[in-house]
């Protein structure tokens, strides 16, 4: 069965020796409950380049079929950082 994660950010984006790495985060809250929250590696996916190639295009796909086609983000100058 599959592990399911969740994600508040991906932190990190690697190409090494023909694989994708996929760096996931989430937000620990701070300790006293005032101080700022961290973000706290919780996954690491790693792909061959032609599954990373495939997943981008799968996933594009479904956002603009379900109404959410990151171009829309690119025309109002929103970017990936």
């Amino acid at each position: 069965m599959a592990t399911d994660i969740f994600a508040d950010a991906v932190t990190q984006l690697e190409h090494i020796n023909g694989t994708l790495r996929i760096e996931f985060a989430i937000l620990k809250p701070g300790e006293p409950s005032s101080a700022p929250r961290q973000l706290v590696q919780a996954a690491r996916v790693v792909l061959p380049e032609i599954v990373a190639q495939r997943l981008c295009l799968a996933l594009y796909d479904y956002l603009k079929k379900e109404g959410l086609d990151p171009t829309n983000l690119v025309s109002r100058g929103i970017t990936a950082q």
